[in-house]
């Protein structure tokens, strides 16, 4: 069976969800190492362009790739290849977790 959920709902499930693990991680005592990773993914974070902001943005509206494409006056390719590297930046492998991340890491 397939559930349709809106992404702004999803997102707000998956934040909560992810504030829920913080939160069991932190007691558990593992928050020094988790918080010592975090910043060092932090520094790499600032190689994010102007147009890669840009990009999480709209994603973050919930523009889909095309929309976000025609608004930046791009190929929907040339916006592919920008995701690529955003998750390459970023460390994730899905544009909904690099929203997540970007949001919160308060890139955009």
């Amino acid at each position: 069976m397939r559930v349709s959920i809106s992404y702004t709902k999803f997102r707000t499930l998956f934040m909560t969800q992810l504030t829920e693990q913080q939160r069991a991680i932190s007691e558990n005592g593992s928050h020094r190492f988790l918080d010592k990773m975090s910043s060092t993914k932090r520094a790499s974070l600032t190689e994010l362009t102007t147009i890669h902001k840009s990009i999480l943005r709209l994603l973050e509206r919930g523009c889909t790739k095309q929309q976000a494409a025609n608004i930046l006056d791009m190929n929907v390719h040339t916006l592919d290849a920008h995701l690529r590297e955003i998750y390459r930046i970023v460390d994730v492998h899905t544009m909904t977790a690099a929203v997540a991340k970007a949001i919160r890491e308060k890139i955009i």
